[in-house]
């Protein structure tokens, strides 16, 4: 092995090196877009499912009254148990769900 290296100049080591290191670089390149692709639409489908969920649930409640009250508190429930740092963080969903939203609207 160390005979082949040494029959390589060293102007033939560097494009040698280029074109592996572009090559690699391509694919790391091409693999975050893929992985982008599939996080955008992966957390596009999980929000559209939980919207999807309350509005089925407020609607069964069928009491739009409380409906704000308990989207607050849903909200601040998962936020202590599921976002990291949420101590320090305030997060809440819309004050009242939108009015147009219907199970009918988005199913």
């Amino acid at each position: 092995m160390a005979d082949i290296v040494k029959d390589i100049t060293s102007s033939e080591l560097q494009q040698i090196s280029a074109r592996i290191t572009q090559g690699v670089g391509g694919i790391i390149e091409q693999s975050k877009r893929t992985i982008a692709v599939y996080l955008n639409s992966t957390i596009s489908m999980t929000y559209w499912n939980i919207g999807r969920y309350i509005a089925k649930e407020l609607e069964a409640i069928g009491d739009e009254k409380y409906g704000s009250k308990i989207v607050a508190t849903v909200s601040r429930q998962l936020t202590e148990q599921h976002v990291k740092g949420s101590e320090n963080v305030s997060y809440s969903l819309a004050n009242k769900p939108s009015p147009q939203l219907s199970l009918r609207t988005i199913a």
